[in-house]
C-alpha cells in the first residue's frame, strides 16, 4: 500500500492544527489566539500549493484524454506539476519551520507583553537598559512589548533552554512542561537560526549545540520531518502554555475564531 499523497499529509495537519485550538478555545489569550490564526494560515497555504499541482496535473490528464484519439503518444506527461513541486520540497519545509518557528516566539513575546501589561512588577530584571531606548517609545504599552521581543530574540538565539530557563527563574513560569516536547522545539528554533542566518548550510555552532545527527559542517540541512514535528509540536506547547500563564497571571481569555474581525 503506498503512501498518503503529500498534500493528504497538509490536510491532516492542518487538522491536527485546528483541533488543537478548538481544544483550547475557552482558554486563549490574544497572544494564543493570534498564534493559531497565523499558524492555521501557514499550514493551508503549503496545503493549498500541494493541492493546487494535483489539480494541475488532473487538468492536464484530462486535456490530453480529449486531444487523444487513443492511439498517438500522451502530449502531457503524467504528474508532471508534482515532479516540478518536488523540486522545491526543501524550500516549502524551510519556509513552513521557520515561519512556525517565527510564530512561536512572537507568541512568547505577545504572552510576556499581556504578563508585564498585567503584572507591571515582572518588569524587574538586573538587565540594564538605556535611557534613550525607554524614552524612544510613546507609551508604557510600546515598552513593554519592546522589552519582551528584544528579551525573547536576544535568549532564543542563545537557544531555547536560555528562554525556558530565563522564564523560569524570574518569572517561576514553565513555557514548556514537557521535557521530551521541549527537546523537539530547542531543536526547532537551532533549525530555524540556521535557515534565516546560514541558509540552512549546517556550521560548526549547529553541530557543538545539536551534535552530527542532521550532517556535519557545510552540508545542506534537512528539514522536511523538523517541518512536520512544527507543525503540530509547537502548536501543542502553545496551546498548553497558553492555559497555564493565563491561569496563573488571571489574563483574559476568549473564545478562539480562525478570523481575527
Amino acid at each position: 500500500m503506498g503512501s498518503k499523497p503529500e498534500h493528504g499529509r497538509d490536510a491532516q495537519r492542518e487538522e491536527k492544527v485546528a483541533n488543537t485550538a478548538r481544544y483550547f478555545a475557552e482558554n486563549l489569550t490574544v497572544a494564543g489566539a493570534n498564534f493559531f490564526r497565523s499558524h492555521l494560515e501557514l499550514v493551508r497555504f503549503i496545503g493549498f500549493v500541494g493541492e493546487l499541482a494535483t489539480r494541475n496535473d488532473k487538468v492536464w490528464e484530462t486535456l490530453d484524454d480529449l486531444l487523444s484519439d487513443g492511439t498517438e503518444e500522451k502530449k502531457f506527461p503524467k504528474g508532471q506539476s508534482q515532479r516540478e513541486l518536488n523540486q522545491f520540497r526543501r524550500l516549502l519545509a524551510e519556509v513552513l519551520l521557520s515561519r512556525a518557528v517565527d510564530s512561536y516566539l512572537t507568541y512568547v513575546s505577545e504572552l510576556l507583553s499581556l504578563v508585564f501589561k498585567e503584572r507591571p512588577e515582572t518588569l524587574r530584571s538586573k538587565e540594564q537598559v538605556r535611557i534613550d531606548f525607554i524614552l524612544s517609545f510613546d507609551s508604557m504599552e510600546e515598552l513593554q512589548e519592546a522589552v519582551a521581543e528584544r528579551r525573547v530574540e536576544r535568549l532564543a538565539y542563545r537557544g531555547m533552554a536560555e528562554l525556558v530557563g530565563w522564564m523560569k527563574e524570574t518569572l517561576g513560569f514553565s513555557l514548556v512542561s514537557d521535557r521530551d516536547r521541549l527537546k523537539v522545539i530547542e531543536r526547532l528554533v537551532e533549525q530555524r537560526n540556521l535557515i534565516v542566518h546560514h541558509r540552512a548550510v549546517i556550521d560548526h555552532r549547529y553541530v557543538r549545540r545539536l551534535g552530527p545527527s542532521d550532517g556535519v559542517a557545510g552540508e545542506m540541512l534537512g528539514v522536511k520531518e523538523g517541518a512536520r514535528h512544527a507543525a503540530t509540536t509547537l502548536a501543542e506547547a502553545v496551546g498548553d502554555a497558553d492555559q497555564r500563564a493565563a491561569s496563573k497571571w488571571g489574563l483574559e481569555r476568549k473564545p478562539f475564531s480562525p478570523s481575527s474581525t
